[in-house]
This record gives structure tokens, C-alpha cells and sequence, in this order.
């Protein structure tokens, strides 16, 4: 469990170097038979770190059971976890150098996992007989001489492209059968059929990754032209169909506006007539009764008239009667006028 990691603090436990950055040495009776953690400041495992001498050019490792190595470690400098009992290593990305003999006789260790290295020294993973599995992700560029010497049980490696060398005998007395080569997140699997992994073979592989890759790409490419297309195809048709229900919309809306405007527009015609008649009804009005003023003026000129002639006609039948011979003719006008 990570909670019981025992943390190498500044006190009893570990002693540091150049601003704290390198893990020079761990107290043994300190860390003997317990997992621990390395603090993220460090960016380097000094010499014989985990290690002790007990004779001429021999060194035990401590008892440890496991190591987090944190994720500011560049640098394991030699013989830093010699015959340590660890069974797994995962180291983080941006390493610089794995040094010489680094976990050699790491007889526990199985699986190494790193996620990036420049360079990995002479004799690091050398004599580690129980490791099974070994994976670099991304930068290695260099595997020393003699690197894995020994370490029988290595079955399965994962190389990146980058690596430009593979040392003398570095995987002598393997038994690697599976080889995964990566880049930028792709991986091929190729079987090596109890070849000895050198960098001739490395190379081939190499070759037949990319061949392998760049038609991989290819159909990659194929296949997101194709799924654009259908894509774009399925959008052009669904905006063509949204544009049409737009439209549509639009149109609706627009009829539902000009039939407003009609009903309005009549409304208000209908308004217009309906005061014109009326200012015209009483101007015919007006002028009705001041025609029936005139017409009665003239009836009573008429009626005068009329009476005046009555008037008239008497005098005519009484001068008749008189002595007067005289016809309505012969009366000089201005008889007339005083009639």
C-alpha cells in the first residue's frame, strides 16, 4: 500500500547532496525490510546509495522490499541499487543515465518499467536472473555492453524507436522471444524465434516498423478522409434540412404577418370609408336643408306672385265692365306698373 512507503526524510533516515537533490546514502537499519519513497526534489541516487561494501570489490544490497522513486529522479549513478531485493522499478520519464551495474544481482527483480532514458550503462540490469519484463517508452538512444548479461529469465522488451546502439553482448544469455518497438503511441510486436537481440536485428525491426507504420498511417489517413466525408456529407444534409425548416418557418411566419397586416389594413380602410361617408352624409345633409330653404323661398315668391296675379285679373274683369275699352294690351307699361 503507498500509506505504509517509509518516506526518506532529512533525519536518521537519508543524507543529501548539492541543494538536496542528490540521494547520496540511506541509513541500512533504517530502511531494512521496508518499502520506501523517494522525495520528488531528488533528480539523482548517488553511488552505492542503497548498497554496502563487504570485501574487496563485493557489496551487499539492503533488505528493501520495494522503492517509489518519485518523478524527479535523471540520474542512478553505479552500483546505486546493487543486489537490492526490489521486484519491480518504475522510473519516470525524462531520465538521463542509468550508470554502471545500477541494479545488478537484483536477483527479485521482474519487471522494469521506465518512461523515457537517454542512456543505460554498462552491466546495469546484468546477472538480475528473475526479470521477465523490461520497457523503455521514449529518448533511449544507447544500451551499454553487456547491459543484461545473464539475466536468463528476460522474455519480453519494449524499445523505442530513438535507440541508435545496442552495446556488445548486452542481452547475452537471454531469452527474449517478444520485442515491442514504440513511437509516439504506436507499437508493433515482432518475435524474435531465439535470435539473440544485437543491433543488426534491432534495425531490421526498425525497418519494419516504420514500412509497417507508414502503411498503418496510410489507411489511417484513408479511413479519417473517408469518415470526414460522411461527416460532412451528413452535415451538409442535416443544414440543408434545417435551412429548408427555417425557411418554411419564415414563410409561415411571413404569411401569419401579412395576414395581420391585411386585417389591419382593412381595418383601417374600413375606418376611412366609414368617416368619409359620415362627413358626407352630413355635408349632403347640410346641403339638403339649405336647398329646402331656397325651394321653399322660391314657393313663397311663387305663392306672392300667384296672389298678385289674382290681384290683377280682378282689375282687368272691372275695367272691362267699366266704360274702359281699353285691352290688357293696350295699357301703356307704366299702366301696368301702377296696376
Amino acid at each position: 500500500m503507498q500509506d505504509d512507503y517509509l518516506d526518506l526524510g532529512f533525519e536518521g533516515g537519508a543524507e543529501y547532496d548539492k541543494g538536496n537533490k542528490v540521494l547520496k546514502k540511506v541509513d541500512e537499519d533504517e530502511v531494512c525490510g521496508e518499502s520506501v519513497r523517494i522525495p520528488d526534489f531528488v533528480e539523482e541516487i548517488g553511488e552505492y546509495c542503497f548498497c554496502k561494501k563487504v570485501g574487496e570489490n563485493t557489496y551487499n544490497g539492503f533488505e528493501i522490499e520495494s522503492i517509489d522513486f518519485g518523478q524527479g529522479i535523471k540520474t542512478i549513478r553505479q552500483l546505486a541499487l546493487f543486489d537490492t531485493k526490489i521486484s519491480k522499478a518504475e522510473l519516470p520519464c525524462g531520465m538521463k543515465y542509468i550508470g554502471r551495474e545500477a541494479f545488478r544481482w537484483c536477483k527479485k527483480l521482474e519487471e522494469v518499467y521506465i518512461g523515457g532514458v537517454k542512456e543505460i550503462g554498462y552491466l546495469a540490469f546484468s546477472e538480475c536472473t528473475s526479470l521477465l519484463k523490461f520497457e523503455v517508452y521514449a529518448d533511449l538512444e544507447k544500451i551499454g555492453d553487456e547491459c543484461f548479461e545473464n539475466s536468463s529469465s528476460l522474455r519480453q522488451v519494449t524499445l523505442p524507436y530513438s535507440l541508435k546502439k545496442i552495446g556488445k553482448d548486452a542481452f547475452k544469455g537471454c531469452k527474449i522471444s517478444d520485442v515491442w518497438i514504440c513511437d509516439n503511441g504506436i507499437q508493433h510486436h515482432y518475435e524474435l524465434c531465439g535470435i539473440e537481440l544485437t543491433y543488426e536485428v534491432f534495425k531490421q525491426l526498425k525497418a519494419e516498423f516504420r514500412a509497417k507504420t507508414n502503411t498503418e498511417v496510410l489507411e489511417t489517413l484513408d479511413e479519417l478522409y473517408t469518415e470526414i466525408t460522411n461527416a460532412v456529407s451528413d452535415e451538409v444534409k442535416a443544414l440543408k434540412k434545417e435551412i429548408a425548416s427555417i425557411a418554411s418557418a419564415q414563410e409561415a411566419n411571413l404569411e401569419i404577418a401579412v395576414s395581420s397586416e391585411t386585417a389591419e389594413l382593412k381595418s383601417e380602410i374600413a375606418s376611412i370609408a366609414d368617416a368619409q361617408a359620415a362627413k358626407l352624409k352630413k355635408a349632403v345633409s347640410s346641403e339638403t336643408a339649405e336647398l329646402k330653404k331656397e325651394i321653399a323661398a322660391v314657393n313663397a315668391r311663387l305663392d306672392g306672385i300667384e296672389s298678385s296675379m289674382e290681384v290683377l285679373l280682378k282689375e282687368l274683369k272691372r275695367l272691362r265692365k267699366s266704360d274702359k275699352i281699353m285691352t290688357f294690351y293696350e295699357l301703356t307699361e307704366k299702366e301696368l306698373e301702377e296696376l
